[in-house]
């Protein structure tokens, strides 16, 4: 998608882990054309990352569920940015 879908608002997503994206690593968020997946699979022990956002402040809360680790992060180094080109053939529905 090379627009966002609401060019008004920004879509918070979860339910998809962001390191199953190309060229995301574990713990980072993901981000696209008027989107964030901040879904960084605390329960995988690839990730182990619980991930908070606080928009207001651009800031991101993160606990490690299995290490106790505790980060706060500004958004933009939390961040890794997904392009419609390296998304390839994969297929996405979009459930209102």
């Amino acid at each position: 998608m090379q627009q966002p879908y609401f060019p008004d608002r920004l879509i918070i997503t979860g339910h998809t882990i962001t390191f199953t994206l190309p060229g995301v690593a574990p713990g980072k968020i993901a981000s696209g054309c008027g989107w964030l997946d901040i879904d960084t699979g605390a329960y995988h022990r690839k990730s182990g990352w619980l991930t908070g956002l606080d928009l207001t402040n651009s800031l991101v809360y993160q606990v490690h569920v299995f290490a106790g680790e505790l980060r706060v992060l500004q958004l933009r180094e939390a961040v890794t940015r997904v392009t419609p080109s390296v998304m390839g053939d994969r297929e996405f529905v979009l459930a209102l």
